[in-house]
């Protein structure tokens, strides 16, 4: 019973999360290059800060970073594909 509150409530939000986003970006941004280049480096950090909470040691994995820059340019890349479609 509780997963069908949660769900219904993961749908609201997410609606009105993009009903934001295109009001957002449809009046009030002016350069979209600049949106996705901070987007893409706060999406990083937490991701380096994330990764060094879940390393065994101090030392993060070269895995951990090969995955994070990747994923850092599919959603640049995804960004910028959303800002000019």
């Amino acid at each position: 019973m509780i997963w069908e509150v949660l769900t219904l409530s993961a749908i609201c939000l997410f609606t009105i999360v993009n009903i934001m986003d295109k009001f957002v970006i449809k009046n009030e941004m002016k350069d979209p290059h600049l949106a996705t280049t901070i987007s893409s480096l706060c999406t990083g950090f937490i991701f380096l800060i994330v990764s060094f909470f879940m390393a065994d040691t101090l030392i993060i994995r070269f895995s951990f970073v090969l995955l994070g820059i990747a994923l850092g340019f599919l959603q640049g890349g995804a960004i910028l594909l959303y800002f000019f479609a």
